[in-house]
């Protein structure tokens, strides 16, 4: 994973999408996650900051596209269009033009990958990632009933994370489960989805505010009503995924099986 990574990195241009990059940097992160109790507390807190570096070296650039694509999703007039293309093609421009931070999410990569060759996995490592991987489940699930609760952006941006962080977990851990999740993935990538559509949303707002541009009502409705119509569909679609206490859930999928199994 590192090394496909550092290619992909190598290679790139500064106008070149960074969406691909920073999936594969979360992926990463994720594994490290399950396995943060067998390399031991240091080298992955180590590990998982120069991963951050690098995931927030890109993470201005993959907004700007980020917006584009959400700007994309409204129903809007040309009229209100061209004023949302105005916010974000100038962030677009403004970001391609500082070279989206390559140089700092190589060297960050780089120091993960010197860092790998020192961690040992215990043998009996099995139990700690089964652990792990439950400890994620509860997180998402504790957050998402927090987030839609109270409906904010920082509450449902944080709850997202530990939602990617949960379908990576039964992607990695694909062969120790009892059963294939090909269903249970599906419904969290429309999960991840739309809670992503949501803080673009937000996003929006935030950038045509520190650019000084007043929205027109026509674009402030129309944003308001593809929220409403988010929140409508995270709110229909967490409860099926994350309505189950974690050790009915992790019972249920067999994540605890096999602790020895890799």
């Amino acid at each position: 994973m590192l090394d496909g990574l550092a290619k992909d990195l190598a290679d790139a241009a500064p106008e070149d999408s960074v969406h691909g990059a920073r999936r594969k940097i979360k992926r990463l992160r994720s594994l490290l996650r399950l396995i943060r109790g067998a390399v031991g507390e240091t080298a992955h807190a180590a590990a998982d900051g120069h991963l951050k570096t690098a995931a927030d070296a890109l993470a201005e650039r993959r907004r700007a596209e980020a917006l584009a694509m959400a700007a994309a999703k409204l129903k809007i007039k040309p009229d209100t269009a061209r004023e949302l293309r105005h916010i974000t093609e100038a962030d677009l421009r403004q970001q391609a033009g500082a070279g989206g931070g390559l140089a700092t999410a190589r060297a960050a990569l780089a120091a993960t990958a010197a860092a790998v060759p020192s961690w040992r996995l215990p043998g009996d490592h099995g139990q700690l990632t089964a652990a792990a991987f439950a400890q994620t489940y509860r997180k998402a699930r504790c957050l998402l009933t927090h987030g839609l609760k109270r409906r904010t952006a920082g509450a449902l941006h944080a709850a997202r994370k530990y939602v990617i962080h949960h379908l990576h977990h039964l992607d990695l851990l694909e062969q120790r489960l009892m059963a294939p999740q090909t269903k249970r993935m599906a419904a969290l990538e429309d999960l991840r989805e739309a809670l992503g559509d949501l803080n673009d949303l937000t996003e929006i707002e935030h950038l045509a505010g520190a650019q000084g541009r007043t929205m027109s009502a026509a674009l402030r409705k129309a944003i308001t009503a593809r929220r409403k119509a988010l929140l409508a569909r995270a709110g229909k679609g967490w409860k099926p995924l994350f309505g189950a206490k974690t050790r009915i859930f992790v019972k249920r999928i067999g994540a605890m099986r096999a602790p020895d199994a890799a």
